[in-house]
């Protein structure tokens, strides 16, 4: 499969690049391996070589991924320099890479190995001796090494998009390699230092460590050539003198201390060297006593750490820091918040609608919408406001204000409206126009006196408020109120509980009939989910599948009643007269998405022997409006299986009668809203159009929410084909189901026409 259309594997491969670059104790081999694991891996080669630069300036073959025999052949074999540059110099570049197409002649001192698999006879088929090699460089270190891979998985020469990915994977694999190279670096400098300390009375001068030793009055006796050039003044300018560095006071007091008994003592201090400059220095301090085991002298070892200091505040800034956006990341927020003390307002605010960019367009077209997200809340917020990104695509800002500023509410929530409506303008990705915007919560703090907990309190606050907003129909901004934790408490609760009830197989369904408008005899039953709450009783839909979706739980409810309907439906299909009888499972956009969808329902309808035409799948008009042809392709895969499928609620909307005629869709629910009036309206102009437009398509209309005699008459007098309301019959329980299919028809006064 070409790279190109395979985004999960460029996403894959980006991200195991970003992680490799954040942990601070990096292993080198393992940063090696996993980036050789990372190119066959996620992308589409067979074998990736790394041939690392050694001290001494040749290359090294030390990882080897995806051929047993490669690996055999390469791995611990070296090359010279002066091989690798000349070959290197006669290959093509493309971009940062390098392509040897076909054969340039290799020194037999570069480790090499050509592979016997068969050549594809197309053109642009990949040479058994063809080379490709991705320079590893920084501007700190140069060159670091060389990545070559091989053996592309579709046989071809790679095209420009899979030279791109290799070319970025390439750039974050030399990050990855210098950080655990400066790592491993740091810890042998530190096992180094241990060493020494451990051999101080056999190392005087030559030291790499600055030595000091003072006697009892605190004059210098020691300085070493290290002390000199950590320093700056000479051994010959300060023997005999006061330590240059401390004031006498201080001195005497460490001397006290130590001829007291105390331990050894260790600690990083700045100094200022002889030119004014200053140092950062790692001290340890000791007592020298003689054989007799007095006290006589004081001994002082310094190592210069201002480089390792300076690596660590890179690394540090780059744990505080969002890969992706260059935002502050969650870290550094809770560390500012907890740290700010005075008053502060914190405004959360999470994208509406993300979700779908995700499963239509892409994770790495979602990825693009959250940098123009970042970047206009850049925009928006005042250089001193900490902007920041927790997560997916919720994001928050804190707000630098003086503490009791008599505006700084009121400019909190002016910017709240205002974040609103910026992120409501259309985003434009990859040629797509996006419409999004956001919900975000807002919440105030005179003080933050229990530091990072009453930060966590205020950032929980805001989410409260968020929250609030979403549930007041998103796009909006809520500033925090306390009465507003009741309803997340109590969500939070039904969460919980809807987590459990899946366990404890609280979830039933309901059956509804659907009768045939014609005969008034029942063909089919619709499942409805049903929940059993053990406190609450028994909760309809709309009570907890929302919340279902919000955190998660929407898949496994669809599977549990698919595999419940199913099974019923079965049951039923065994009695007789009933061999034909259909069941309706609602499939909501979730699940339309979930790559599991169609496999389940084919495993399902193998699992319980039910056919295939005689399971109607039920999918909400306004999912096909909006999800557009990703949402059409898994109808039509679904559709191959031999089901029926649904369109539920159609006219609750902006309908177009034309879609429908391009989809694999065979029944047309309408929504209850087309058949409300028609018990008073002698002419419901707008049912008989849609009933007359779906004849001419050859579908049958089901008409739901019937629940007058006048109603039912007038289907009968437009000829619709299927009905189903509360005037036949409320959802029934699994155990009522056998005893209607006895009798055939809804217990109901609708007169019946009998079909002879």
């Amino acid at each position: 499969m070409p790279i190109s259309t395979r985004p999960e594997a460029r996403a894959a491969s980006l991200r195991r690049l970003h992680g490799l670059v954040q942990p601070v104790d990096l292993d080198l081999d393992r940063t090696l391996a996993t980036v050789c694991r990372g190119v066959v891996e996620g992308l589409g080669f067979r074998v990736a070589v790394v041939n690392l630069t050694l001290a001494d300036g040749d290359l090294e073959v030390v990882a080897c991924e995806g051929d047993a025999d490669a690996q055999a052949a390469l791995f611990g074999q070296r090359g010279r320099r002066v091989d690798w540059d000349q070959w290197m110099d006669r290959c093509t570049a493309v971009g940062d890479l390098l392509v040897d197409y076909p054969l340039v002649d290799t020194d037999d001192d570069v480790p090499t190995w050509i592979s016997d698999e068969p050549v594809l006879d197309v053109e642009g088929a990949w040479d058994r001796q063809d080379a490709l090699l991705a320079p590893l460089r920084t501007p700190r270190s140069g060159l670091l090494g060389v990545l070559s891979v091989d053996l592309p998985v579709d046989g071809l020469r790679p095209g420009p998009d899979q030279l791109e990915l290799l070319e970025m994977y390439a750039a974050q694999a030399s990050i990855a390699v210098e950080n655990a190279q400066l790592h491993s670096s740091l810890k042998a400098r530190d096992r180094d230092r241990d060493r020494m300390l451990g051999r101080l009375s056999a190392v005087v001068d030559s030291a790499p460590v600055g030595i000091v030793e003072l006697d009892l009055a605190g004059r210098v006796q020691l300085w070493n050539a290290a002390a000199e050039r950590i320093f700056g003044w000479t051994a010959q300018e300060v023997t005999g003198g006061r330590h240059p560095l401390a004031s006498e006071q201080s001195v005497t007091a460490q001397l006290r201390e130590l001829r007291d008994g105390a331990p050894v003592r260790r600690l990083e201090v700045s100094r200022t060297r002889r030119d004014g400059t200053t140092v950062d220095v790692e001290m340890t301090s000791c007592a020298l006593r003689d054989s007799s085991g007095q006290v006589y002298g004081y001994l002082g070892v310094y190592v210069d750490v201002t480089e390792r200091l300076l690596l660590e505040q890179e690394l540090r800034t780059a744990a505080f820091t969002d890969p992706l956006t260059g935002l502050a990341n969650r870290a550094r927020f809770t560390a500012t918040l907890a740290a700010s003390g005075g008053g502060a307002s914190v405004v959360l605010l999470d994208l509406d609608g993300f979700k779908t960019v995700n499963d239509t367009l892409g994770h790495p077209a979602g990825d693009r919408v959250l940098v123009e997200v970042a970047r206009r809340l850049r925009v928006v917020c005042r250089d001193d406001d900490l902007v920041a990104r927790l997560g997916g695509d919720e994001f928050v800002v804190l707000l630098a204000r003086p503490h009791r500023a008599p505006d700084a509410e009121a400019s909190a929530e002016a910017l709240s409206r205002r974040l609103v409506e910026v992120l409501a303008e259309p985003f434009e990705v990859g040629g797509h126009v996006v419409a999004l915007g956001a919900s975000v919560g807002l919440a105030h703090a005179e003080e933050l006196a229990g530091g990072e907990a009453a930060g966590d309190a205020l950032l929980r606050d805001a989410d409260v408020a968020m929250y609030a907003a979403k549930a007041a129909g998103k796009g909006r901004a809520r500033v925090f109120e306390p009465e507003l934790r009741e309803g997340v408490v109590e969500r939070a609760d039904l969460a919980q509980d809807l987590r459990l009830a899946l366990a404890r197989d609280e979830l039933f369904l309901r059956w509804h009939p659907i009768t045939e408008v014609r005969s008034g005899r029942v063909v089919g039953l619709e499942a409805l989910v049903r929940w059993q709450h053990p406190q609450r009783g028994e909760l309809l839909p709309g009570a907890f599948l929302p919340l279902a979706e919000e955190i998660g739980l929407m898949v496994p409810i669809g599977e549990r009643v698919l595999a419940q309907a199913c099974s019923a439906l079965r049951g039923w299909q065994q009695l007789p007269g009933h061999g034909r009888l259909s069941g309706s499972v609602n499939i909501s956009a979730t699940q339309l998405h979930a790559p599991g969808l169609v496999d389940g329902v084919h495993t399902m309808l193998l699992s319980t022997g039910i056919a295939p035409a005689t399971l109607v799948l039920e999918v909400p008009e306004a999912v096909l409006l909006r999800d557009g042809e990703p949402a059409v392709a898994v109808l039509q895969r679904l559709h191959e299986l031999g089901v029926r499928l649904a369109v539920d609620d159609f006219g609750a909307g902006y309908s177009s009668l034309s879609y429908p005629g391009r989809l694999p869709v065979d029944v047309v629910k309408l929504d209850r809203s087309l058949i409300a009036h028609a018990d008073t309206d002698a002419d419901p102009a707008m049912l008989g159009v849609v009933v007359a437009w779906a004849r001419r398509l050859g579908l049958p209309v089901l008409v739901k929410g019937v629940e007058t005699a006048g109603q039912w008459a007038a289907l009968q007098r437009l000829g619709c084909r299927l009905a189903q309301g509360f005037l036949f019959a409320e959802p029934l329980r699994t155990g009522q189901v056998p005893a209607l299919l006895a009798v055939g028809y809804p217990a109901s006064a609708v007169p019946r026409t009998p079909t002879g």
